[in-house]
């Protein structure tokens, strides 16, 4: 047997602890290395070590091909990727539609969502689902998306409507009721749209006499002999004007200008009570809240309040009276978080609040400080999306969009000639559309991908289908006369 000399036993130690020690460095470099691939860590010749961040593509139509930075990528929309953090050129392509292109940012650790990418073809196809004589009086698309509503033509009480979600029907003719439209010298004078109800069925109109006198009109579509003459039942004062209250036929709001009050009114009569007092604009949500501006002082300065449950009044800020009386107001809810807008055009600045009521109690004196405070000269419109997730700020071709899920501001101007009276409509969560130039165009909320989709007649807009699979436009016919045109989004 061979004996080692305490020489050698120590010797022999010390490498055993060395080549542990070494196992275990190694053994914790290799977990460390596995946590940070876990975590999304990896390595760019060009960058280093870099954490990644994961990526949703969807598409509609689907099946698109992905390109990042060039290259093609191995998976279809919709799909997810795995990007090391930095910028990329995103290009989403699918044959006969045209290409989606976008520089994305991609921030290691985190989930980006691109889910709003929508392909139009390179060439729509087109066919007229109806003819007119004349030019519509107006034209108007109920909430759900399913009615066109139109009035064909001034001369006559009739209304002509299309179920677009079901368009090989065909259009139908309805004609009002002679016992709620009035007419002087058997003119009817001109109708006009005032809003929708909830129930995608009755719209109230609003009739003007060639005297100038006003007539509410709410039309039962369905069944039109049931429709009312709501001026007449309620009584309502020559200064007043109707609007729809919790977006129900059956409940409204007077509000008499001259006077600057506003009151509830049932299909029979009008509340004895005032909601509110001195006012000269406002905006209702539900049944429950009103967004008002008050009468201006005599130093042109307004105060801007709501009034909640009927009863609570809060009050958010003063802002400079708009001569022409034209204030933004709006407000709505989004993923449990609520969002008001108040403007006037002559403050060139357009103020968002965020859950403006939930620390406060009525009868503040203190006014509330805003989230936002965005600058826009003559802002004229703003409208959410209809997610509620964006609110877009319009001055013509100016814009200003806030993302209200990533907290988040766009400003852009699109290279379209957009009047400062012509305002771009959502067509769906993520994407506005305007007709202009006598074509329709579509654009993302941030400004991206315009695109020019099919001729329409610029004094209307352009409308689709719930699902967006097809879009109606009226165009002109050589015999002089209109039509209206249906447009295939989806090949």
């Amino acid at each position: 047997m061979e004996f080692l000399t305490p020489k050698e036993k120590r010797k022999k130690t010390t490498q055993l602890f060395v080549g542990y020690g070494l196992m275990a460095t190694l053994i914790g470099l290799a977990a460390l290395v596995l946590i940070f691939v876990a975590e999304g860590y990896g390595y760019d010749p060009n960058k280093g070590v870099n954490q990644s961040g994961l990526v949703f593509f969807n598409s509609n139509p689907g099946g698109a091909n992905i390109y990042l930075n060039g290259p093609l990528q191995s998976s279809q929309t919709n799909t997810k990727f795995n990007l090391l953090g930095g910028t990329y050129n995103a290009s989403v392509q699918k044959t006969n539609y045209i290409d989606w292109n976008k520089t994305i940012n991609v921030v290691g650790g985190t989930v980006t969502y691109y889910d709003y990418i929508r392909l139009f073809p390179k060439n729509i196809p087109t066919s007229s689902i109806g003819t007119l004589e004349t030019a519509p009086a107006w034209v108007s698309q109920s909430p759900n998306g399913q009615w066109l509503v139109m009035q064909p033509t001034n001369l006559k009480a009739d209304l002509t409507i299309l179920d677009i979600t079901n368009p090989k029907n065909g259009p139908k003719t309805i004609t009002m009721p002679q016992s709620i439209v009035l007419s002087e010298s058997a003119n009817f004078g001109t109708f006009s749209i005032v809003g929708w109800a909830d129930d995608n069925n009755h719209l109230l109109l609003l009739q003007t006499l060639p005297s100038g006198k006003k007539e509410y009109l709410m039309i039962d579509k369905n069944n039109v002999s049931n429709s009312t003459n709501v001026s007449t039942a309620i009584s309502l004062p020559e200064t007043a004007t109707l609007s729809l209250f919790n977006n129900k036929y059956n409940q409204y709001l007077v509000f008499d200008k001259t006077a600057g009050t506003l009151k509830l009114a049932s299909p029979t009569a009008i509340q004895a009570s005032t909601l509110l007092s001195n006012i000269v604009s406002f905006k209702s949500y539900g049944d429950n809240l009103i967004l008002y501006v008050s009468t201006p002082s005599a130093e042109g300065i307004s105060q801007v309040g709501v009034l909640s449950d009927q009863k609570d009044h809060y009050k958010l800020q003063a802002i400079s009276a708009d001569p022409s009386g034209h204030y933004l107001l709006d407000l709505t809810q989004y993923s449990g978080t609520w969002y008001y807008v108040v403007s006037s055009t002559a403050q060139n600045k357009v103020f968002i609040y965020n859950n403006p009521l939930s620390n406060i109690s009525p009868n503040n004196t203190q006014p509330i400080t805003p989230q936002l405070a965005l600058q826009i000269a003559n802002p004229t419109f703003s409208s959410f999306s209809t997610s509620a997730r964006y609110i877009s700020i319009q001055s013509g071709s100016n814009f200003v969009v806030f993302d209200a899920e990533l907290d988040h501001v766009y400003r852009y101007s699109v290279s379209l000639t957009i009047p400062s009276s012509l305002e771009a409509k959502w067509m769906n969560p993520s994407h506005l559309s305007v007709v202009t130039g006598g074509i329709e165009h579509v654009f993302e909320f941030d400004g991206s991908n315009l695109v020019n989709l099919t001729k329409s007649n610029p004094s209307y807009r352009a409308y689709f289908n719930p699902a967006n699979s097809y879009i109606y436009t009226i165009i002109d016919q050589p015999n002089a006369k209109f039509s209206i045109q249906e447009g295939k989004l989806v090949l």
